[in-house]
């Protein structure tokens, strides 16, 4: 698999220029991939004018547009896929949930209209759960995650809350660790910060992201086998910055910058190849050993987003 990403570069959606997809007055784009744990050719791609549904790996798409899910504005939504094929839409003061192929969408959950819902990830210990990072929406402002289960009526928070002073970015769950749980966010202060907890949300911990603790930090993966190595990025006003941890956190360094934003990311199955990229830099790759990055001939001049399975490396990217 390791010297056949460019075989399987794939752009996964091509865009209908209308003004049926000129959404929240900007132009059409997507930034986020999801497959479904149970069915590999079950995809959701999260545009800038609603979802775009494949149950053929990519072959063809179907549009759910944003009035049909319940959001508008110019933020999407978190996103996460349940065992059974259902999808899950977070926003705020809402969790959105299709088991219907995006026909038809309802409100299970009775308290999400109490959190700002802005981030997702599945269970690795349970796909039929997703994690929703969340900060309350009431005069607490308490950061918390909370457990979407398919079948249930309520979000359940874990145990610990992450505190009141943080606004939270980004979420993820070590695959090979389910109980390490990592999450990104601001200080008051406006400097990046890094909570980890090592007993699934009961206890936090606040590390500090060096260096370049400035820039907004968001989590890119978790390594599938390691838990403790960790990929951050960097979001700066011209340059982004891979940044990566062995420790779980506790230290960093560089490994890789373009100047040009870093919209992509994936980790093969197996952990041991990476690719990243963005619009105006197209695609780099390199083994995670080593981190030595070489770009990829692929031409995709403005890539938005990448996804690694089992099939291969999935690209999206604005025409």
């Amino acid at each position: 698999m390791r010297r056949s990403y460019v075989a399987v570069l794939l752009s996964a959606v091509t865009f209908l220029w209308s003004s049926s997809t000129w959404a929240n007055g900007r132009y059409p784009s997507a930034d986020q991939l999801l497959v479904d744990p149970a069915d590999s050719s079950h995809l959701v791609l999260r545009t800038t004018f609603g979802l775009l549904l494949s149950h053929d790996a990519g072959r063809s798409f179907g549009w759910v547009c944003e009035d049909v899910i319940g959001y508008a504005g110019d933020r999407d939504p978190a996103l996460s896929i349940f065992q059974d094929g259902s999808i899950a839409a977070g926003f705020t003061r809402d969790l959105r949930v299709s088991r219907e192929g995006g026909c038809s969408w309802s409100a299970p959950f009775s308290n999400a209209a109490k959190e700002n819902l802005i981030d997702a990830t599945g269970d690795p210990s349970d796909p039929t759960n997703a994690l929703f990072l969340s900060r309350s929406l009431d005069a607490t402002h308490l950061v918390h995650v909370f457990v979407a289960n398919q079948t249930a009526s309520a979000l359940v928070p874990l145990d610990g809350a992450l505190g009141d002073d943080v606004s939270p970015l980004t979420l993820e769950v070590a695959p090979s660790l389910p109980s390490r749980i990592y999450v990104t966010g601001l200080n008051l202060d406006l400097t990046t910060t890094l909570l980890r907890s090592d007993d699934r949300g009961q206890n936090w911990r606040r590390l500090a992201i060096h260096p370049d603790e400035t820039l907004a930090a968001y989590i890119a993966a978790v390594d599938p086998t390691n838990p403790d190595r960790l990929y951050l990025r960097l979001d700066g006003d011209v340059t982004d910055i891979l940044l990566v941890s062995d420790d779980g956190g506790e230290t960093f360094a560089e490994a890789f910058s373009i100047d040009a934003d870093m919209l992509g990311f994936a980790i093969s199955p197996d952990g041991g190849t990476i690719a990243l990229g963005g619009p105006a830099a197209g695609v780099f790759v390199a083994d995670s050993a080593s981190l030595a990055f070489v770009q990829s001939p692929a031409t995709l001049a403005n890539l938005s987003c990448l996804k690694w399975t089992d099939a291969g490396l999935f690209a999206c990217a604005r025409e």
